[in-house]
């Protein structure tokens, strides 16, 4: 009986637990031995311990030593444990082994009538598990669940799970020093890990929390708290949290029913940083990018406006159309646009008007006005830039006429030659009337800082100015005074030269040709369709009173120029600083809900594109919003306008809203039809 037989190998070096282990062992009717493992030499048959049912089989109590070895038996155990191998054969016996704590293996005889049971063959019958296979599922079970638990506690990733309370229940070395959340068991509150999160984030870490509970996965970036630092892309800029990346999974039991959370969480703190930088970088090419474009439409509008009207003398757009004017009237118009720039600079500004105009009765005359105000401002603007900083401080501006050409040297100004010598004299055409053929002149002096000889021969050339230090002192494209000459050369032959000495200030002069208006005004000189239809234009408008609101960021242009040409053609006019003032001019109008019968009249906007504040894409986007929600009772008619003539940008000005589009410079004539054709439209 197994009672009878003493254990011949003692339990020795075994933990606590195998002594008792060895009692189960003792009750196996299958022989059962253990050897240890040593990862450091050969496989060993020491035995450590062997059950009563091995002691008690005479056919391996013959062949067992305490130690053989060389034995064909150990010889096949050891190649079977050396491959790893769970299950072999010797002889008429099958044997199984299996690792017990890292240290011991396990060696376990199947007689041949049980070797069915351990077949490697497929069976269609379950395989019926004893308490052997069950010690063995459950020490590999651990072992695993030891090799899992080792290569959490060396990663980095914080590895967690929660009870459905929201209680910590365990928590990887790693978790808790990323979440700083306290090991205490007593801290495990329910939802303690709501302390963790920065405050702006708790929402949707609650949200995260509550998708979990309905059993659906989440992966989400938020914020936790931590100790006040300087942000590493910006030291002045304190920061009182870190970003990290959590994945959870529900876990569920075998009927599916939710019984904890678990996840993993990592630091991406470094990967946010990046990708500020990165942002930071791609809004800094796109904001330089965008004032690179805003200096070229907003911030040089002189030069644009220069290049524009460069561009059409170039291509022979430019014409010069007669009006029966006051030149007087024109030059004292010119005069008050600049006289407020030189009040501010302490610049006296004065104007003569020479007899000689008198004497060849051209008080009243046929000229074009606006061609003529051009080059009067270009060389007032310049007079104005060079003499700001002079210690006198003086701008004189004269105005005559001669019934014959200047000579090319005239009262020492040195005309400059004629870039065309063979262009026709216009005032022979019919649009100019019959009246005297005559030269009108006007001169601008200044206290300037003045011109060599050297200087004074680089003038009036395509983007050229008289030095290098010119631009670098006083800005400007180089093109100002080669317009004004062109423009001269083609308003009846006329011409543009200097006098100038270097210290003391510069005479500037330019003359052309006109012809004196007759009594009879208008009447003798409409003999071209073109003109009477816009005089009828004209007469239309000044009939109608049209209301304007001219929206311009320059208002010195707004207030003495063109607003002064609408209102001489008959039309009331407003003028709007910016966008925004515009959109509160408009909420005191008809078009507001609530004023129909008593707000202001408005019948078209001008709109200048480039402006502070709110420029006028903007401000046209607003106004259709407000037109949309019924604020605006109905649609308000408005003209861009602007210095930049690309197709894109008046593409953009119709996607805006706007109706119609001019480009800068322009004339009256080309307005006003705009005007009226959206005034009626939408009256």
């Amino acid at each position: 009986m197994l009672e009878d037989t003493p254990l011949s190998i003692p339990v020795e070096g075994f933990d606590d637990s195998l002594p008792e282990l060895s009692v189960f062992l003792d009750c196996d009717p299958h022989p059962t031995f253990i050897i240890p493992i040593d990862s450091h030499r050969p496989i060993s048959f020491r035995l450590r311990f062997a059950n009563r049912a091995f002691l008690r089989h005479e056919h391996w109590q013959t062949r067992i030593a305490a130690d053989d070895a060389a034995s064909a038996a150990f010889r096949a155990w050891a190649q079977a444990l050396a491959h790893w191998r769970d299950i072999w054969d010797y002889e008429d016996c099958s044997w199984s082994a299996f690792t017990l704590h890292s240290k011991w293996k396990v060696i376990r005889m199947l007689p041949g009538s049980e070797r069915p049971r351990i077949s490697r063959q497929p069976s269609s019958e379950p395989k019926q598990k004893d308490v052997w296979d069950l010690q063995r599922e459950a020490s590999l079970a651990d072992a695993q669940l030891k090799s899992l638990r080792c290569m959490m506690e060396m990663s980095d990733v914080g590895v967690f799970e929660y009870d459905l309370t929201g209680t910590l229940m365990r928590g990887s070395e790693s978790w808790y020093k990323l979440s700083n959340h306290p090991r205490d068991l007593t801290a495990h509150q329910d939802f303690s890990f709501v302390d963790l999160v920065y405050p702006a984030d708790v929402s949707l870490v609650i949200s995260r929390w509550n998708k979990l509970l309905q059993k659906e996965p989440v992966t989400f970036e938020m914020r936790w708290k931590a100790p006040p630092r300087p942000s590493p892309t910006n030291p002045e800029i304190m920061e009182d949290f870190q970003w990290v990346l959590s994945a959870c999974v529900p876990i569920l039991d075998d009927a599916g029913e939710l019984i904890s959370i678990a996840g993993n969480t990592i630091d991406i703190s470094a990967q946010k940083r990046i990708q500020e930088v990165q942002g930071r970088r791609i809004e800094e090419a796109l904001e330089a990018k965008r004032q690179a474009q805003n200096f070229i439409d907003m911030t040089s509008h002189e030069v644009v406006d220069d290049i524009l009207t460069l561009s059409k003398l170039d291509s022979n757009l430019i014409l010069v159309t007669p009006v029966r004017v006051q030149p007087v009237r024109v030059v004292q118009e010119g005069i008050k646009i600049v006289s407020l720039e030189c009040a501010k600079d302490d610049i006296e500004l004065e104007f003569r008007e020479d007899p000689s105009l008198q004497e060849v009765g051209g008080k009243w005359s046929m000229m074009d006005s606006s061609r003529f105000l051009q080059v009067l401002l270009n060389l007032l603007t310049n007079a104005t830039k060079f003499t700001r900083d002079r210690p006198t401080r003086k701008i004189t501006v004269s105005l005559g006429a001669s019934f014959k050409r200047p000579p090319e040297i005239w009262d020492g100004v040195k005309f400059a030659p004629s870039s065309n010598k063979t262009r026709r004299d216009i005032r022979d055409d019919i649009e100019w009337g019959h009246g005297r053929k005559v030269y009108l002149w006007l001169e601008v002096d200044d206290t300037g800082v003045g011109l060599t000889e050297g200087e004074q021969s680089h003038l009036f050339t395509k983007f050229s100015q008289a030095s290098p230090r010119t631009h670098v002192t006083y800005g400007g494209s180089g093109l100002g005074l080669f317009i004004s000459k062109s423009l001269a050369e083609m308003h009846g032959r006329g011409c543009i030269g200097v006098r100038s000495q270097s210290d003391i200030g510069s005479t500037f002069a330019f003359f052309i040709g006109i012809r004196v208006a007759m009594d009879q005004g208008l009447e003798e000189v409409t003999g071209r369709p073109m003109l009477r239809r816009q005089q009828s234009i004209e007469a239309r408008v000044r009939t109608a009173h049209y209301t304007i609101l001219l929206v311009e960021d320059n208002l010195i242009n707004a207030s003495f120029v063109l607003a002064q040409q609408l209102r001489r053609a008959g039309c009331i006019v407003h003028v709007a600083g910016h966008g925004k003032e515009a959109l509160d001019f408009l909420t005191t109008t008809r078009f507001w809900r609530g004023l129909e019968n008593c707000g202001r009249d408005l019948s078209v906007i001008l709109m200048d594109i480039e402006m502070p504040v709110m420029d006028g894409i903007t401000a046209c986007k607003e106004m259709r919003k407000l037109q949309h929600t019924g604020d605006v009772i109905s649609h308000v008619p408005i003209i861009s306008v602007s210095a930049n003539a690309r197709s894109g940008q008046v593409s953009s000005a119709r996607e805006a809203g706007m109706d119609d589009s001019i480009s800068k410079p322009f004339r009256l004539p080309e307005l006003l039809p705009k005007i009226e054709t959206l005034a009626k439209k939408w009256d």
